[in-house]
């Protein structure tokens, strides 16, 4: 027996299976083609991952719009032309015995109109602080024609055969942007109360629970502090965090920031270890759903010890895994 016992116990979310509570956590890698494709880059990339021993991959956050390209080489899951590559993908982790759950995103404000061909949008007409560029506020119409595209990207993700969706609502991008009152001064029913910033991402999740159904695995990954004055802190997560379990989530991937939060949006190696662990554990405690934390944990020995002292469920090792995609059959 590995003395990462806690670490190497098997654990489900939902119908999702996995070996142990090693998730390797989405991280863009810009290989997609200039349509958006998955190509054969991605799958050895992937593949090493899948044969290294993880948990479950979460594919790097996939667009549902090109008007929500983050960058211009960011996968898409804009149309159903997008779901065969994606699939290649998805039965060559499977064939190594891994799963793959796919993250699914739209970039908002976090943008630039070089990367999306037209106006960036976003829930208020104030730009992100980093990226400086005035979105367009988004009409009701236009939000209504947005969650219905993460509703078809999540059954496009269901047709690739995958384990899972998850939906980004952290790290400043659109959902997040409606939540936060950092970037959300509406005063329409999509601003103002928290209750009211929360309404888009819960009704992108309903969207998506219709289009993909009761079985199939859904987490919604949340910046539990976005470490900026004005923004979210644990406190409204936690209740963000109820809401969507009483909405149908199955899980969540809990992390922090946004691309104005500076010295923590990617914490240096000088940062303390397993620095936003503690935001995992708060949300965890609020909610009966399995809690995923991240950022950065380095060493099987400090994932192993949140999973035993039960601060969350699974442990997102990111920059580990690209270290060395082995790390977990080397600790096993």
């Amino acid at each position: 027996m590995t003395r990462f016992s806690a670490l190497f116990t098997p654990f489900r979310i939902g119908s999702l299976e996995v070996r142990n509570r090693i998730v390797m956590p989405p991280m863009a890698t810009n290989f997609a083609s200039e349509d958006g494709s998955v190509n054969e880059q991605h799958i050895a990339y992937y593949l090493k991952r899948a044969k290294g021993g993880v948990g479950y991959i979460t594919f790097e956050h996939t667009g549902v719009l090109k008007q929500g390209r983050a960058f211009p080489t960011m996968t898409l899951i804009e149309s159903d032309q997008n779901i065969a590559p994606l699939k290649k993908l998805v039965e060559a982790v499977r064939r190594e015995g891994g799963k793959i759950v796919i993250q699914i995103n739209h970039a908002g404000r976090q943008t630039s109109s070089s990367n999306t061909g037209g106006p960036i949008v976003a829930p208020s007409a104030i730009p992100c602080p980093v990226r400086k560029e005035i979105p367009r506020e988004l009409s009701i119409e236009e939000i209504g024609r947005i969650v219905n595209a993460y509703g078809e990207a999540a059954r496009r993700v269901k047709e690739t055969g995958a384990d899972g969706v998850e939906i980004h609502m952290a790290h400043g991008y659109l959902l997040c942007q409606f939540l936060s009152p950092f970037s959300n001064q509406r005063t329409d029913d999509y601003g103002g109360n928290r209750d009211r910033r929360m309404r888009m991402a819960l009704e992108v999740l309903r969207a998506v629970r219709t289009r993909v159904g009761s079985g199939f695995p859904v987490i919604c990954r949340l910046s539990a502090d976005e470490y900026v004055e004005g923004g979210l802190k644990l406190e409204d997560t936690v209740e963000i965090a109820k809401a969507l379990e009483r909405s149908g989530a199955d899980a969540l991937h809990i992390s922090a920031c946004v691309a104005a939060s500076v010295y923590f949006n990617h914490p240096p190696y000088y940062a303390e270890e397993g620095v936003f662990f503690h935001l995992a554990q708060g949300v965890k405690s609020a909610v009966g759903i399995p809690v995923i934390t991240v950022g950065p944990i380095r060493t099987p020995e400090l994932a192993n010890r949140i999973v035993e002292e039960k601060k969350a469920d699974l442990v997102s090792m990111g920059r580990a895994l690209i270290a060395d995609p082995e790390l977990p059959v080397k600790a096993l």
